[in-house]
């Protein structure tokens, strides 16, 4: 019978459940209770639950001090009343480039050759101090995927004088892969830089996401010529282009992974939801969209569903 085996296999088993079902087991039996309600691996997937939260790998704690931890947080949020409050000044002049990921807040400079960075406090004790990322080229927007692969991905421009200085010059845009923890090149990237396209204008209003071996980057020029959207689908480690298209001029600004192979585009021209299944080879073909739930080539959209459009309320 379960009740007969030792406690730490008992709690194994019931690990194997969802939350829901070993909590409903505590009111079977007194045993069932006590074993529940004192084993911290049990209760800290629980917990998790409750606060719609997600293990942090990366946490070397032992799960009783993140149980605790997580506690805390949740009746901090509950009475509004945050554990502490620091103030850091910004002694740069910024750009727009910034981002909020896994603890750590980035701000480019205002001459976008640098990233600027610190990682947020656990408490009032805890130093908190600017570092920087320096890079040659001008910075146009990052990536960043820092629990799963220490990286950030920093997406740039550099200008290419033409042959006759009557012509304009291109823009280089490149991605250059970074560890984050070391500032150098990402070891597990074939290539530190990888070349994406030149173009006409400069700064492109970029979508990035990293998921597991798959970079997805959207390039969009918003300019009076209406060039069509570009995007792109990189395996980043091997130096890959999976695949890459050309959408009509604003179909795309951003996008998510529904799943490591899986993508989900908003369309605003066509009120559609976009989802997109990444080849596992790469491909020269142009992907088509189709209204079939799967897709017999994997370079037709797994799935296009309408969505209702938002019009503004008449006076």
């Amino acid at each position: 019978m379960l009740l007969s085996l030792p406690p730490e296999i008992i709690v194994h088993i019931l690990c194997q459940l969802h939350p829901h079902d070993y909590l409903a087991c505590q009111l079977s039996c007194k045993h069932l209770n006590d074993l529940i309600a004192h084993s911290s691996e049990l209760q800290y997937s629980a917990a998790l639950l409750r606060a719609c939260a997600d293990d942090n790998p990366c946490s070397k704690l032992p799960i009783s001090r993140k149980l605790e931890a997580l506690r805390i947080a949740e009746k901090a949020w509950t009475s509004l009343r945050p554990r502490c409050e620091m103030s850091v000044p910004v002694d740069h002049a910024q750009s727009g480039v910034y981002d909020l990921s896994a603890g750590v807040y980035l701000l480019s400079n205002a001459t976008r050759n640098a990233i600027h960075y610190l990682k947020l406090p656990r408490n009032s004790t805890d130093e908190i101090k600017w570092e920087m990322l320096e890079v040659n080229n001008s910075i146009i927007d990052i990536g960043l995927c820092l629990y799963e692969h220490d990286l950030i991905v920093i997406v740039t421009s550099t200008v290419v004088q033409q042959q006759h200085a009557a012509l304009r010059p291109l823009y280089k845009i490149e991605l250059q892969f970074v560890q984050f923890s070391t500032g150098k090149p990402h070891p597990d990237a074939r290539e530190s830089r990888i070349h994406v396209m030149n173009s006409q204008w400069e700064k492109p209003a970029v979508g990035i996401e990293i998921v597991g071996d798959h970079l997805v980057l959207i390039l969009c020029f918003y300019n009076a010529q209406r060039p069509e959207d570009r995007v792109y689908i990189y395996e980043w480690k091997t130096n890959t282009l999976k695949v890459s298209w050309q959408a009509p001029y604003q179909s795309y600004s951003g996008f998510l992974f529904l799943t490591p192979d899986l993508i989900l585009l908003p369309n605003t021209l066509t009120g559609c939801l976009d989802i997109f299944r990444i080849p596992s080879k790469p491909t020269f073909d142009t992907p088509t969209l189709s209204s079939s739930s799967s897709s017999q080539s994997s370079q037709k959209a797994a799935c296009t569903a309408p969505y209702p459009l938002v019009r503004n309320p008449t006076p």
